[in-house]
């Protein structure tokens, strides 16, 4: 009789048997037809021949059993909708006795249901079994065995179901079908099989067939142990997929099993793989390998990514051949001369990027070059991302040499060496007669030791390519001495006017200046310095025979951005406060001078080569001094010379600062001593009835002070050298509003071999009281 076409008396007869039974009854025997819910006895149900169906609704039942005798056909399907099912002394459902002839397996459906037991395994499926949960649950308590038992057949898990066993979560094969072409595993939609003391899957077959568990959609595989997956012997064929999910553990084939595994649409498997025969990578998958693995083929595409460990210990990689192409993220601990590294035993083919964590950590001592793959055979390209990767002070390029890959410092000269040619071996000559006995010799001097030979520097000569990071302390090693003298030249205009013009009241200068300046350093480092600050000062003046005098504090902000030709970004603010005094002389004569002050609080932010953000804050204690002197000389009209010379000193405190990707510096005791002469020209005017004062201004500096060093994680030293001559040009106006109040603004430039100074100007007020 056909399962889905029973007769209706049958079906009442059925019912009425089922909800009529004394409560003491403790077994519900299903021979044939159907058996429906709701609210079916708490009872256990076994089933005998033929097929059956039976389905309950918002039951609480305890166990399923089916039986088949010998010679009988029949198949059970079982639908759990909102119902428990609680095997409480042994299996909850038990659908494996079935008559193996017969070519339709048991069907069971758990939708928005449990079934739990504390003893055996909580379900078991015969051959060509099906199971299918949606937001169902399968569970062994902490006395129970596996969650599953599955010979063969289909399994789909969606909707958030899990199956969790005490020890092996699902316990697949052992199936005798040779004709049972392949079985599969679905769990989908954020589905969960678990062992809580085992792999949540163990596969062991009797006959070779392919199985498949495919893992997709944030579907999740836990374990107790470190191995999620295990296929044992060897008629076990596994093919695992991961898709769209993130699964942790080992996945394990032993004594034989083959086992494919492939990473599918944005997986992220991090675990060991362990005698695979095939491991594919595709769309964006990544694995992060815990420990060292060994495959026989590997095959990536261009979007996947291999990441090697998290960094505490070194991982190699090994496999017979190599395929499509893709990433390796490795890491490097050049100051012991070890990395990760990637074996391809045979062949391998297409593009592939290592990818090395960039640091600012100086290598090793011995610079020796540090290898980083092995390939035995094929075509295959490896590349580092744009070419080079920061290592310390300086860049590191990806050689070859034969079979292998090396992070050298210098690409021309670290895997070369001037060959040795052996000498020719001596003709053999007679043998000296042997002499006579003598006294013994006086024992020699002790010989003193000879001192080591230092290091061999690869980058002494040329050849190497500093790091972003490098570049970028360089810069700022000097930002204290470049900022105190780029606000010189306009200093004389903070008083409103040139020099040898004697004020008479008390006056309250206020100066704004900004602009831009290039400067070329140590190691071929370039970077621009963009200015803007205020600076105040109040002058008291005091008679004196001959001339007057002016006193006053001085007050200092400003704000620099440094950038080079890299892509750092520096930021430097300075605070200073000082004392300025002049003497103007009735013949002309004038001098001036300042000490200052200052603080400079310095923020580092760039970038290595990979793109990572580095950055560092420290600040800086400055002083400075300035002398300047000249003669006004009137000539015919209103037109006047002035001839001056100027002597300026600054000094910077040394500074040991650190960056955030463990780069270290030291900023040597900064000194600038510079000494200027020049002319200016000018003359007064009235423009609608108001004075105007307008000059021009020619100068030539002289730095005599080249610069201290910036020696970069103790070991590299780095000079910038700005000593020289340079030439200073400026244009000024001063305009007197009214009997108390000047406009003043001036601007002008620099050009020497190290600086360039297109454009800078001030603006400024004189207020007298």
């Amino acid at each position: 009789m056909n399962m889905f076409s029973c007769s209706a008396l049958l079906r009442k007869g059925t019912l009425l048997a089922l909800f009529f039974t004394p409560p003491s009854m403790a077994l519900i025997e299903i021979r044939d037809g159907f058996v429906y819910g709701p609210s079916a006895p708490y009872d256990d149900y076994v089933k005998w021949t033929n097929p059956a169906l039976l389905d309950f609704h918002f039951s609480h039942i305890r166990s399923i059993r089916s039986v088949a005798p010998e010679g009988e056909h029949g198949s059970v399907t079982v639908f759990l909708n909102d119902t428990l099912v609680s095997g409480a002394d042994g299996t909850a459902i038990d659908l494996t006795a079935q008559d193996h002839s017969f070519q339709v397996g048991p069907w069971l459906d758990v939708n928005n249901s449990t079934v739990t037991s504390n003893r055996d395994s909580v379900v078991k499926l015969d051959e060509r079994g099906i199971i299918r949960m949606d937001n169902g649950k399968i569970i062994a308590g902490e006395n129970g065995e596996h969650g599953v038992e599955l010979r063969s057949g289909y399994m789909t898990l969606t909707n958030g179901s899990e199956i969790i066993g005490n020890d092996v979560g699902l316990l697949w094969g052992g199936g005798y079908f040779p004709n049972q072409t392949n079985t599969s595993i679905g769990v989908d939609n954020g589905s969960i099989i678990s062992g809580r003391n085992g792999p949540a899957v163990r596969v062991e077959d009797n006959i070779k067939q392919i199985k498949y568990l495919n893992m997709t959609n944030d579907s999740k595989l836990i374990s107790g142990t470190d191995t999620i997956v295990e296929a044992v012997g060897e008629n076990t064929l596994l093919d695992i997929l991961f898709r769209n999910t993130t699964i942790e553990g080992d996945v394990v084939a032993r004594n034989g099993a083959e086992m494919l595994l492939w990473l599918d649409r944005n997986a992220n498997f991090t675990g060991n793989v362990r005698n695979a025969t095939h491991m594919t990578l595709s769309r964006n998958s990544t694995w992060y390998l815990p420990a060292d693995n060994d495959l026989q083929q590997l095959e990536l595409d261009a979007d996947s990514k291999i990441v090697f460990g998290d960094g505490s210990a070194p991982r190699t990689l090994t496999a017979n051949d190599l395929y499509g192409g893709g990433h390796f993220y490795m890491n490097a601990w050049t100051a012991d001369n070890r990395s990760d590294f990637l074996r391809i035993n045979n062949r391998a083919t297409g593009d592939y990027y290592l990818h090395f964590t960039h640091q600012g950590s100086e290598p090793g001592k011995n610079n020796q070059p540090l290898n980083v793959a092995h390939i035995a055979g094929g075509d295959a390209s490896f590349y580092l991302p744009g070419g080079s990767v920061d290592l310390g002070t300086w860049q590191y390029t990806l050689v070859q040499q034969e079979q292998d890959y090396f992070l050298c410092q210098n690409s021309a000269t670290c895997l070369t060496g001037e060959p040795v040619t052996p000498e020719e071996p001596e003709e053999p000559g007679k043998p000296e007669e042997p002499e006579e006995p003598g006294k013994p010799e006086e024992p020699e001097e002790p010989v003193k030791p000879v001192e080591p030979e230092k290091p061999v520097d690869p980058c002494a000569h040329g050849g190497c390519v500093t790091t972003p990071s490098t570049d970028a302390l360089i810069a700022m090693g000097i930002a204290p001495r470049m900022i105190f003298n780029a606000h010189l030249p306009a200093w004389r205009t903070r008083s409103g006017d040139t020099g040898g013009v004697k004020r008479q009241q008390e006056q309250v200068n206020a100066r704004f200046l900004g602009g831009t300046r290039r400067y070329q350093g140590a190691a071929n480092s370039e970077w621009k310095m963009q200015s803007r600050g205020v600076e105040v000062a109040i002058n008291t003046p005091f008679a004196f025979e001959g001339g007057e005098a002016y006193f006053g504090p001085v007050a200092t902000f400003s704000s620099q951005t440094l950038t080079d030709r890299r892509g750092a970004n520096g930021q430097v603010d300075s605070w200073g406060i000082g004392l300025e005094a002049s003497w103007v002389f009735d013949n002309g004569a004038w001098i001036d001078t300042l000490l200052t002050t200052s603080r400079y609080d310095h923020r580092l932010g760039t970038r290595m080569s990979s793109g990572t953000e580095v950055s560092g804050e420290w600040a800086r204690q400055g002083f400075g001094a300035a002398l300047e002197s000249g003669y006004r000389i009137a000539t015919t009209g209103a037109v006047w010379l002035e001839p001056y010379a100027r002597l300026t000193a600054f000094t910077a405190d040394s500074k040991n600062v650190a960056l955030d990707n463990g780069m270290r510096a030291h900023f040597s005791r900064d000194r600038s001593l510079m000494g200027e002469a020049g002319l200016y020209v000018g003359g007064t005017l009235q423009l609608a009835s108001l004075p105007v004062t307008p000059w021009l201004k020619a100068a030539m500096s002289y730095e005599t002070l080249k610069g201290k060093d910036t020696v970069i994680n103790d070991r590299y030293r780095f000079d910038n050298d700005f000593s020289g001559a340079s030439a200073t040009y400026a244009a000024g106006v001063s305009l007197a509003v009214s009997d108390t109040t000047r406009l003043f603004g001036e601007i002008g430039g620099q050009k020497g071999a190290s600086i360039t100074a297109p454009l800078n100007a001030s603006l400024g007020v004189n207020i007298a009281f």
